[in-house]
C-alpha cells in the first residue's frame, strides 16, 4: 500500500522542519493497512502530530483535505500534505516568511518541487509555469500541487464556502 509504504518518511520530514510552530492534523479516510498504528507510534514521538479517527470516509483527497478544513482546522496558515510526499527541511520556513503578514485577505504562495522516485530526485520543477495574476493562476496548469501551497486562513475561509467548486 501507498500510504503504508512512505508515510513514515513523510512525517519524519516535517518533524525535521526549520520552521517548528506548526501542527500535523491527519484525517484517516478509511486505511485498512499498518498506516494508523504508524501515525499512533509518531504521535508518541510528537505531540505536535494530531490524528482524527472520525469513521468519516470521505473518498478521496480534495474531499478529505476539505473535511479536514471545516472540522478540525484554526490555524493561521495552512499547507497540504499527501502521504507520499517527503518536504526540503526549509519549506515551510520559506513558505511562511513570504505568507506571515499577509493576514488581511485571501492569500496564498507556492513552491516548485522535485520528482523523487524514493531513492533519489529523478526531475526538476514540476510547475512549468510560472503564474504574475489571478487569471493566470486560475486558468492556466502548469504542475502547482496542494501540497506546494501554503495559504492564510481568509483564503481557507473563502474555499469552504465554495466547495463544489475546490
Amino acid at each position: 500500500n501507498l500510504s503504508k509504504k512512505f508515510i513514515e518518511e513523510q512525517i519524519e520530514s516535517l518533524l525535521s522542519q526549520t520552521y517548528k510552530n506548526w501542527k500535523l492534523i491527519i484525517h484517516d479516510d478509511g486505511s485498512n493497512d499498518n498506516t494508523v498504528n504508524i501515525i499512533k507510534k509518531l504521535q508518541e514521538k510528537d505531540e505536535r502530530i494530531i490524528l482524527i479517527e472520525d469513521g468519516i470516509k470521505c473518498g478521496g483527497a480534495g474531499a478529505n483535505f476539505l473535511h479536514i478544513l471545516k472540522n478540525y482546522s484554526t490555524a493561521d496558515y495552512i499547507t497540504f500534505c499527501d502521504q507520499d510526499d517527503i518536504w526540503l527541511d526549509d519549506k515551510l520556513s520559506t513558505l511562511y516568511q513570504v505568507l506571515k503578514d499577509k493576514n488581511t485577505a485571501p492569500y496564498m504562495v507556492y513552491c516548485n518541487a522535485y520528482f523523487y522516485d524514493g531513492k533519489e530526485i529523478t526531475g526538476n520543477n514540476v510547475v512549468s509555469v510560472h503564474r504574475n495574476n489571478l487569471n493566470d493562476s486560475l486558468f492556466l496548469n502548469g504542475g502547482i500541487q496542494g501540497c506546494s501551497l501554503m495559504f492564510n486562513k481568509q483564503l481557507k475561509d473563502t474555499i469552504i464556502e465554495y466547495p463544489e467548486y475546490i
